[in-house]
């Protein structure tokens, strides 16, 4: 393998991380953020931020083939796993709120349709981000 593939591989893999991380902990602190006086600016981020999570965690597995790189980096992968179960909750409170008790997410009223979007989407994000953390871990011991 040439040395520009594995600085590309290194590369790709690292901002496929980052950005897991970025959405992951921006989904924890939005329940103790909640709502200020731009409303529900942070989760309308959160809306467009979860699907492009989702697409780009795939490059954390670019680093597959060399498994040197990859021993190392999956390490980066205990923070998301961390973060993921304080995020989860971020979603069920949220979540409910918006779909049970049928109120907006920064306010009393009736959610506008992207909050009745938002709860389920996030799921599906923070679902295909667990998966990418969990296969890190797994890829040693497939390999061996």
């Amino acid at each position: 393998m040439r040395l520009a593939e594995v600085f590309l591989r290194l590369g790709c893999s690292l901002v496929g991380w980052m950005v897991v991380i970025a959405y992951v902990l921006w989904l924890a602190v939005a329940g103790r953020v909640g709502c200020s006086a731009d409303g529900d600016q942070l989760y309308r981020l959160l809306l467009f931020l979860a699907p492009f999570a989702a697409v780009l965690s795939a490059l954390t597995a670019l680093t597959r083939p060399l498994a040197a790189v990859h021993d190392m980096l999956r390490w980066i992968g205990v923070l998301p796993a961390l973060l993921l179960p304080v995020a989860l909750l971020t979603v069920i409170r949220f979540g409910g709120a918006v779909i049970v008790d049928g109120s907006a997410i920064c306010g009393v009223g009736t959610p506008p349709a992207w909050q009745l979007l938002w709860p389920w989407l996030q799921v599906v994000a923070l679902a295909t981000c667990a998966v990418v953390v969990g296969r890190a871990f797994m890829a040693r011991d497939a390999r061996e």
